[in-house]
């Protein structure tokens, strides 16, 4: 599985979005929004994959 802290989604190619949204109740928030530009998903799926074979190898040992 991949780690979902901010940290290692950026190593891997995810970039953050950070936003800040009115919501209905008239309250503001900030919201963090991750992305990955289409031009890239494809390397950064395929490292993504060979994170998770690497992780899969190593458990099963």
């Amino acid at each position: 599985m991949i780690d979902p802290r901010p940290v290692v989604l950026e190593r891997n190619g995810v970039r953050l979005e950070p936003l800040t949204a009115e919501h209905r109740d008239g309250s503001v928030r900030d919201i963090v929004i991750y992305s990955v530009p289409a031009t890239e998903w494809p390397d950064v799926r395929r490292h993504l994959e060979l994170r998770l074979m690497r992780n899969r190898e190593t458990r099963d040992r």
